[in-house]
């Protein structure tokens, strides 16, 4: 018993030192310097960043801003109500709020619309800028446009899968069907005019749109863009793999595909040079990958164990170290910002705001990257 003891801790020390020397992408990794770092508070769960400030919810789910240059709190809600996918920019709040429930004929349970809220920064006048039902998710922001996905057209089909991509813009009180196909449009981003998103044609069924299944020959997402100012829409990545979560910053285009053996790449694309080229490994969880105008982040992470001991063949699997991770788009080197199991990281121009622990905040800091 005692000599199986031994072997048993030889062998994960092994892997475990294997699993340490693993390459991080095409760059050395060089640590986080905690200089650098601004600790903030954990009570918050932050969503979205723009400048200086922070936007997030509490325990209560009301939404609050956090300054991530000096930790200081002020709280925007205080209604009641369920509140997601809160984004930020320099003249809105905007979130999904949940206090719509429809009753339905043939619906035993009432169907819960995801409505789309917006705040005037700078006047608090508050408004709903969604009216028919759906379920709506993936919010994002630039400047007065909003985009998300939206499943209005399917939603007494399939009330989970059947996903649309929707804009609005805040100055001319207009929304745009940007993407309304059949299929599946998939977690939508947005720059200025442009807004990128992954469309899967065949719509998989439940269970194959997840990275753990990327072998299926249906789970095969190629990316697009819609330009809000001329209407062009253009295929930007079609190479029938797995490709989720793009970002896009003026002319560059960052994403995540999964390839064999639950592996990933983070992919940079420049658009007006075709230049495509891997800047790091996504681990084999989405990564969620975000750019600036002088940076690229994403995670690495893996589902915490609730015994506190890892299944042996997930340390087999694994290949890149946990954490967050930085691009830096000039120097092409790659810092590890932490070394967290099941890390949440979002960026804002020079600064990269990490959030730490599984099932719990543990430690929220803001990080200067330059």
């Amino acid at each position: 018993m005692y000599t199986k003891t031994i072997r048993r801790l030889i062998v994960l020390a092994v892997i475990a030192a294997i699993l340490a020397c693993s390459g991080q992408g095409q760059a050395t990794v060089v640590p986080l310097d905690e200089a650098k770092v601004v600790e903030l508070s954990t009570d918050i769960h932050v969503t979205d960043v723009f400048g200086d400030d922070a936007v997030g919810f509490d325990e209560e789910g009301e939404l609050w801003l956090m300054n991530i240059r000096t930790g200081g709190l002020s709280q925007l809600t205080s209604d009641g109500h369920p509140k997601w996918n809160a984004v930020l920019s320099a003249d809105h709040v905007a979130w999904t709020d949940q206090r719509r429930m429809v009753r339905l004929p043939g619906y035993s349970a009432p169907i819960i619309s995801s409505d789309v809220f917006v705040r005037n920064r700078h006047t608090g006048k508050e408004r709903r800028i969604t009216d028919e039902l759906a379920s709506r998710r993936g919010l994002r922001i630039s400047g007065a446009r909003l985009v998300w996905q939206d499943n209005r057209e399917g939603l007494l089909e399939d009330r989970r899968w059947d996903f649309d991509i929707y804009a609005y813009d805040l100055e001319r009180d207009l929304e745009i069907p940007v993407a309304v196909t059949p299929g599946r449009e998939d977690t939508p981003a947005i720059h200025g005019d442009t807004v990128v998103w992954t469309h899967n044609p065949n719509k998989p069924p439940r269970g194959l749109a997840k990275p753990g299944s990327t072998a299926k020959p249906d789970n095969r997402f190629n990316i697009y863009s819609y330009n809000l100012a001329t209407g062009e829409k253009r295929t930007l990545v079609e190479t029938g793999e797995h490709n989720v979560i793009p970002s896009i910053h003026a002319g560059l285009l960052v994403w995540q595909r999964f390839r064999g053996e639950n592996e990933s790449d983070i992919i940079l694309l420049d658009l007006d040079t075709g230049e495509q080229k891997v800047i790091g490994a996504g681990g084999r969880q989405e990564s969620r990958p975000s750019i600036s105008e002088g940076y690229v982040i994403w995670r690495v992470s893996e589902t915490c164990d609730v015994g506190g001991f890892p299944r042996f063949r997930d340390l087999l699997r694994s290949r890149v170290r946990t954490g967050v991770y930085a691009y830096g788009l000039r120097t092409g080197e790659v810092s590890r910002l932490s070394g967290d199991k099941e890390p949440r990281a979002v960026l804002t121009g020079n600064v990269a705001l990490v959030t730490e622990g599984c099932h719990r905040i543990t430690r929220q800091y803001a990080v200067s990257l330059d």
